[in-house]
């Protein structure tokens, strides 16, 4: 998955989320010598596999674990508050419980997206989520 900075008016600056290496940034993807930056190094899974940026407020933006086709668990999601300089897991989205909740349904997901509310949806192993609060709880919307 990858994701041009919505914080970058110059359109340069882009995040790139690897099903084995983590999450890279390059400052400059039209260069032929673009260099990347791995910010995923201390997480503890390394298999991103979707990117979101929050529409009314690009300082958000979300990274997702999980891989489904290689059956390579994933660790929750990622949230940068600062346009990326620092992230932290939320911690709502561990998976945990049992098969199948809500819990488990972040060890795969295959998809995020902000809509234009600030909503975060999540296609996830057992249906879309939904968080109205940033990550902080989710509720099933479709199983």
């Amino acid at each position: 998955s990858m994701l041009f900075d919505p914080n970058d008016p110059t359109g340069r600056k882009v995040w790139a989320a690897t099903p084995s290496g983590g999450l890279w940034f390059t400052t400059d993807i039209t260069s032929a010598s673009a260099t990347w930056t791995s910010v995923s190094e201390g997480w503890e899974n390394l298999v991103v596999a979707a990117l979101a940026a929050d529409p009314t407020n690009p300082q958000i933006m979300y990274a997702a674990t999980g891989d489904r086709i290689d059956y390579v668990v994933g660790s929750g999601i990622w949230k940068t508050t600062n346009g990326g300089t620092t992230w932290t897991r939320l911690s709502s989205t561990i998976p945990s419980g049992f098969y199948p909740s809500t819990g488990r349904s972040f060890e795969f997901i295959q998809q995020i997206a902000v809509n234009s509310s600030g909503h975060v949806l999540v296609a996830g192993q057992y249906g879309l989520l939904r968080s109205t609060d940033g990550g902080a709880t989710w509720s099933t919307v479709l199983a």
